[in-house]
């Protein structure tokens, strides 16, 4: 969610945070995100979900820049903990795993933990924006704000039907390609 809130430079760039949940398809997702990023000419969205239907998203935006955040599946684990959020370790491993099998998609890893770091910071910026000039100020207005999900501020209710929907067609598509 930090990150979804730093690489969004108001007239410049959007980047939503978990987006893939209100779309059924690639097509769909594709056409929320011109909606969301009406007025600017760089879409993101920080969602580690987009890895369960990363091939079909890039196979219609071939072009696409995809950075993984890299971050241990235990800290996560008890970061949702702590956040009342249902600890899914299964979830969790899922995720580690579609990753893996999807590195080839990655252009970018990042750890978790370097993101403090204002020079890592830069070259996620500098990759995912290259056009807006890294700036400083804004690093220093985000730099040790705490956005995300917590006790204080839950995890709104949501329904994942139309994006489970999804996940399965493409991972029926991808159990038939693995059989041929």
């Amino acid at each position: 969610m930090w990150l979804s809130r730093f690489l969004t430079v108001p007239g410049e760039s959007m980047c939503t945070h978990e987006a893939t949940e209100f779309s059924g398809s690639a097509s769909e997702f594709w056409n929320n995100a011109e909606r969301y990023s009406q007025g600017v000419d760089v879409y993101g969205n920080s969602d580690s979900a987009n890895v369960y239907v990363l091939p079909a998203l890039l196979a219609m935006r071939p072009m696409t820049r995809v950075v993984w955040v890299s971050r241990d599946i235990h800290s996560v684990a008890k970061s949702m903990r702590a956040a009342g959020m249902g600890q899914a370790v299964d979830g969790l491993k899922t995720l580690k795993y579609m990753f893996d099998l999807y590195i080839e998609y990655f252009d970018l890893v990042v750890d978790f933990n370097a993101l403090s770091n204002p020079e890592i910071c830069r070259m996620v910026w500098e990759f995912c924006l290259p056009d807006i000039p890294w700036d400083w100020g804004r690093w220093g207005q985000f730099a040790d704000r705490k956005i995300c999900y917590s006790k204080e501020n839950p995890m709104p209710m949501k329904s994942f039907n139309k994006f489970l929907g999804w996940v399965r067609q493409e991972l029926h598509e991808f159990r038939k390609e693995q059989a041929r």
